[in-house]
């Protein structure tokens, strides 16, 4: 897992993806809405650029972080989780009305990391390690760096009549199953590091298991809420 995201010209392609599509269907002069609002991938904005009467393109993103403790395997870790992302999709309004499905990609940017400090012997892949052994610990969390997306919705911030309007998704974010990545720092020198990392990458192994036996994290469900303008 690479809980690093992809460099910025995804972001760059997902804005040409729309400019394309804008550029090879039958055009009427371009509406614009921009659209903030809350849900599963946090509080954002999005910008919505009229392609026809039954197409947009819509660009935004999303961000939530919040801190907490979380612990695994005796070992209490401080954590900080983060949902969000960055998103290119295609608006399909079927019957020229507020309806729309839709599809594209997302940036994502879902994780979840924790930092801690031993203070008791703690178990990684069947060897036992004291305090003295490893100093802190970190544990990362993290799923497809890009995830497509599909879902329907109500609102159209690209109408051509300016004014307030709401705005409603509901989809699924396909960003794969969960994948755990452990580190040790402040390694005693006297500590075998190969069997160290050995160790990790079964412990590794073994959390992603069961993580994702117990839940189904691989199809992120997405819902939101938010409020648009158009001019």
């Amino acid at each position: 897992m690479n809980i690093r995201k992809l460099p910025g010209r995804l972001h760059i392609a997902a804005f040409l993806s729309i400019a394309l599509a804008g550029a090879t269907l039958p055009a009427q002069a371009a509406n614009v809405g921009v659209a903030a609002g809350a849900g599963t991938l946090g509080a954002g904005v999005s910008v919505t650029l009229g392609i026809n009467d039954k197409l947009n393109g819509r660009v935004g993103f999303g961000r939530f972080t919040a801190n907490d403790q979380f612990e695994e395997s005796g070992v209490r870790y401080n954590s900080e989780l983060t949902l969000g992302g960055t998103y290119g999709l295609l608006d399909w309004h079927p019957g020229a009305s507020g309806f729309r499905v839709s599809g594209g990609l997302v940036l994502n940017d879902n994780e979840l990391v924790g930092d801690a400090v031993l203070t008791q012997s703690v178990d990684i892949g069947g060897t036992v390690y004291n305090p003295g052994d490893i100093g802190a610990m970190r544990a990362s969390i993290g799923f497809d760096d890009v995830a497509p997306y599909i879902g329907i919705g109500w609102g159209n911030a690209a109408k051509a009549e300016r004014g307030i309007g709401f705005t409603f998704d509901l989809g699924v974010m396909l960003q794969g199953d969960a994948d755990v990545k452990l580190d040790a720092s402040n390694i005693d020198p006297a500590i075998n590091t190969a069997q160290l990392q050995a160790d990790l990458r079964a412990e590794e192994q073994a959390l992603e298991q069961e993580l994702n036996e117990l839940v189904n994290l691989e199809a992120y469900p997405v819902i939101a809420l938010g409020i648009s303008f158009s001019f």
